[in-house]
């Protein structure tokens, strides 16, 4: 088992935040304690959690892959469209992975899609890039327009949020 798994494994059984107080989870503990008990590097626990605590608060299902749309707060004009193999990993893929694309405002998430097994998101993923035509044909970005927003609208769970 990897060690992220190890983090996230002993994080759904946990409050993630020191406000949490959910009864029927273990206390919440620091990155530094859980990385120490489990034996491995703080970092991992804290990417970790911080893709929990999105995922609990976008309601997505952790076990299950992905596509997402995405925009930057200040620019309603394009979205990227994008898939991750587990829930549990979005926040990584919206907020590290944008750093190269030079950003411009804070990250708006907003939708997704689950699906159960990792091999449709590919698909899904060329769908609706096919669907509403990329904006360079190596890129993974759309144009918000009314395809667009009938598609977010019937196919997609609105989250509608500030990444942070």
């Amino acid at each position: 088992m990897s060690n992220k798994q190890k983090a996230v494994d002993a994080l759904r059984k946990m409050n993630l935040t020191v406000g949490n107080k959910d009864h029927k989870k273990e206390p919440y503990k620091s990155d530094r304690n859980l990385a120490d008990q489990l034996g491995v590097n703080s970092t991992t626990v804290n990417l970790a959690r911080k893709n929990l605590i999105l995922a609990d608060e976008c309601r997505i299902d952790i076990d299950k892959s992905i596509v997402y749309a995405w925009r930057w707060s200040g620019d309603d004009k394009y979205a990227k469209i994008g898939k991750c193999k587990k829930g549990s990993i979005l926040w990584e893929r919206v907020k590290m992975q944008p750093a190269t694309y030079h950003p411009t405002d804070d990250i708006f998430l907003i939708g997704i899609k689950e699906y159960r097994y990792e091999k449709e998101i590919s698909q899904e993923e060329k769908r609706i890039l096919d669907t509403l035509g990329r904006t360079r044909r190596d890129r993974e970005w759309v144009n918000i327009n009314e395809d667009f927003n009938k598609m977010i609208n019937e196919e997609f769970a609105k989250i509608e949020i500030i990444v942070k």
